[in-house]
């Protein structure tokens, strides 16, 4: 299941990640590089957002797309080894180079 659509913009170009189906998982890597070649090829697995999710709020916390899109506001990615998750109600979660901060 989807989990993250319309969530993630690319911080290269702007455009939206798109959802895609890679060896019965799946991952995400921006339109505008999979549309046109015109950015980065920077992919990001759903479900290691997941895990990041599940690290912060528990492991009790309820997978599904409602809760996600309630919860999470934006995923902003640099590169798959630089981002921000920016939750509604709640500080952000960033992934960086050497750090990760809940």
């Amino acid at each position: 299941m989807i989990l993250f659509s319309r969530k993630i913009k690319c911080l290269n170009c702007g455009k939206n990640y798109k959802a895609k189906r890679e060896r019965g998982k799946i991952s995400y890597v921006c339109g505008n590089y999979d549309n046109y070649g015109k950015c980065k090829r920077e992919v990001i697995k759903q479900q290691f957002l997941i895990d990041l999710l599940q690290r912060r709020y528990g492991e009790d916390f309820e997978i599904s797309k409602d809760n996600i899109q309630e919860i999470v506001e934006s995923v902003e990615i640099k590169n798959k080894d630089t981002f921000t998750i920016n939750l509604q109600n709640d500080t952000p979660i960033i992934f960086g180079d050497n750090f990760i901060q809940y």
